[in-house]
Order: C-alpha cells, then sequence, then structure tokens
C-alpha cells in the first residue's frame, strides 16, 4: 500500500507593500491631474478680470442654450404637433426672459448696453417676451456709490476729490450701462455735469464683444455682422475726450453757421483737468429732456 501525501500547494500572493505603492503611484497620478488642470484654472479664475468673466458669461448662458434643445427634442420624441411646440417655446422665452435680465445686470457692462438697444429695436431679432424683460434698462442701472465715484475721479484727474468741486450732488441724475452723471458746482463757481465711466468697463471691452461675437458666429450667424458693427462704434465711447472733442467741433460747427448760441446750445467743458479718459465734465444747462419735449 503506498500512501500518498498531500500537501497544500501554496498560492502566489501579491506583496502587499508592492499593492499599496502602485495604489499610492495611482493616487499621485490622478492627484496631479487635478491639480494640475484645477489650480491653474482656479488661479485665473480669481487673478484674471477677462478669464473670469468669459466664464461667468458661459456658465449662464450655456445652460439655457442646452434646455432651448431640450425642449425642442422632447417635443419632437413626443410628436408634438405645431401648436404644442410653439406654445412650449413660448414658456421656455418666459422663463429666460427673466433669467437674462438678471444676468444682464450681474454682467453689467457692454452688456447692458446691448440689453438697452434690444428692448428699443428688438422686434424681429429676438423673441418679444426678451423685449418686454429688458424694457427697465432703458431707465438706467443701479448707480456706483459716491465713494466709487471719488476714487475714480481721483485716479483719473490726479488731484484730491475735494480740491476739484465745491459742492457735488451724490445722488446721480442718471445712470447707464458704461458711466453715470452728478450734477455739481467746480471750485470757481461753474455748474457742470460730471461724467464718470466705470474703468472696468474699458478694460473688459475685448472680453465682451469676443464672447459676444463667438456666441452669434454659433447660435445667430445671421447677427454676426450687427455685433461687429456695434464693437466698431462702441470703442470710440470708451474715452470720453473722443466725446469732449466732437463737442468743440459740434460747437465751433454751429456757432459759424449761426445756430449756436441763438438757436442751440452745445455744452462747453469748462476745466481742462476734468477732461480724461474716464471723466468729463460738461457746462451745466437747464431743460428738459427729449423724451419730454416730443411727448409734449
Amino acid at each position: 500500500c503506498v500512501l500518498l501525501a498531500t500537501y497544500d500547494v501554496p498560492r502566489l500572493a501579491p506583496c502587499p507593500s508592492a499593492m499599496c505603492a502602485w495604489r499610492l503611484y495611482f493616487r499621485r497620478v490622478a492627484a496631479g491631474v487635478v491639480v494640475s488642470t484645477v489650480v491653474p484654472v482656479g488661479v485665473a479664475y480669481s487673478t484674471s478680470p477677462g478669464f473670469r468673466r468669459s466664464v461667468d458669461f458661459w456658465s449662464m448662458l450655456l445652460p439655457t442654450i442646452v434646455e432651448y434643445q431640450v425642449v425642442k427634442t422632447r417635443a419632437r420624441l413626443e410628436s408634438c404637433s405645431a401648436a404644442e411646440l410653439d406654445q412650449r417655446i413660448s414658456c421656455f422665452h418666459q422663463r429666460s426672459a427673466a433669467k437674462a435680465m438678471a444676468t444682464i445686470l450681474s454682467l453689467g457692462g457692454i452688456y447692458v448696453k446691448l440689453g438697452q438697444i434690444l428692448s428699443t429695436i428688438g422686434t424681429g431679432i429676438v423673441n418679444d417676451a426678451y423685449i418686454e424683460a429688458l424694457k427697465p434698462l432703458q431707465d438706467g442701472v443701479p448707480p456706483r456709490p459716491l465713494s466709487a465715484v471719488k476714487q475714480i475721479v481721483e485716479e483719473s484727474v490726479g488731484h484730491p476729490f475735494e480740491s476739484l468741486f465745491r459742492d457735488f450732488d451724490p445722488q446721480p441724475v442718471g445712470a447707464a450701462s458704461i458711466a453715470q452723471a452728478h450734477r455739481a458746482t467746480l471750485a470757481d463757481g461753474k455748474e457742470v455735469i460730471v461724467k464718470i465711466q466705470y474703468p472696468e468697463v474699458a478694460m473688459l471691452y475685448e472680453v465682451d464683444f469676443d464672447n459676444l461675437e463667438l456666441f452669434t458666429r454659433w447660435f445667430f450667424p445671421e447677427n454676426a455682422n450687427t455685433i461687429s458693427a456695434l464693437r466698431r462704434r462702441h470703442l470710440t465711447e470708451l474715452d470720453f475726450r473722443n466725446e469732449a472733442r466732437h463737442l468743440q467741433e459740434c460747437h465751433r460747427n454751429m456757432a459759424a453757421r449761426g445756430f449756436e448760441p441763438r438757436h442751440v446750445r452745445i455744452p462747453r467743458i469748462p476745466d481742462a483737468q476734468l477732461c480724461t479718459q474716464h471723466v468729463l465734465a460738461m457746462e451745466f444747462l437747464d431743460g428738459v429732456s427729449m423724451a419730454s419735449a416730443i411727448k409734449a
């Protein structure tokens, strides 16, 4: 009788230390990928106003575009009638119009200006829901506080605010997309209207229109030329010295033909030091607005 001894054949088990090393390696690689991607993006977002503005623009816009495509796709899958599709799209525009208004106010600057234009001449370009939602922009936007106005004036002019004005009304007579205007009295007693431009508007001008032109080319190519024309037009508005030169030229032309000051009055520029890229003081002329005159 032959006895056969059986032995447990040992299994080759991975070395625990080797497994830990590989896991640690892959974790480090994954962490490196995340860090090398997220950290630069985070740094760029926190330090680059242009990059941050582009991110804000597209993060607000893309979800609306996706929702619009979902509405159309769902209607097609559910075999909706044309009337039902129109109803769903109308409801989408009603929801999106309020979001568009909030987005424009959040971004400010050129976007407010374009919102004002669309609310005035947007018929046939955008849905009527957006025109109605944007109409409040025609009455102006929330103004900047007096502390911000003082800082802009001092940085642009290079003199202390108190040395420039005998009196300065903290409540603006109007606030628009790129600037606001205040009534003031100069140190020599002349009454003026002071326009103060928000400095970040010019700084972010290129970024804003780059985003707008890209968006238009992708989704509304038929309006691409309109956006390009607006870009060229608004470029001249970002330097108040251009406006001052236009006022002076208009005054000379009107005076040479006998219209000024008998029939019309062009505001003078009373103080050259208050004529900079971001600040413009013009002679105050008492009267009524053109809109009020037309209604009368």
